[in-house]
């Protein structure tokens, strides 16, 4: 439909969504007293958040300097995680506001939520070990 002055409109184009967000570095972790020879080491992480868009979360061991571009096959990377977002609120005000449950409550936890996400990461911390010793 044209616009008031007879000119068609610009064609809208589809948004560009993110394709890296913000570096975490966790605190420096002794793993020297570790069993070397544990079966499974796993890493996990406690709320997560996943209220915006969806994306991967690489772990590396020892190279702060990771990011987007560096890959599976880096000697740091020690696994991933997956969060599928949920792109954002879009509810009524107050809509999107995370109010725990009680203890006991068997209502299933909001949406929003924060996860927990594990990454089993045996190879990688085994290396680590290595490296202390």
């Amino acid at each position: 439909m044209p616009a008031a002055g007879g000119e068609a409109p610009e064609p809208v184009g589809d948004p560009t969504p993110p394709t890296s967000g913000p570096t975490y570095t966790s605190e420096t972790l002794t793993v020297g007293a570790l069993d070397p020879n544990a079966s499974r080491a796993d890493i996990e992480f406690h709320d997560v958040d996943h209220a915006g868009a969806s994306y991967e979360g690489r772990v590396y061991l020892n190279n702060p300097d990771a990011n987007e571009s560096t890959g599976y096959d880096d000697p740091s990377y020690a696994g991933s995680f997956h969060i599928f977002g949920h792109g954002g609120c879009l509810g009524d005000p107050g809509h999107c506001e995370v109010t725990p449950r009680r203890k006991y409550d068997p209502r299933a936890a909001h949406q929003l939520t924060p996860a927990n996400k594990l990454v089993i990461a045996t190879e990688a911390i085994k290396r680590a070990i290595e490296e202390c010793n």
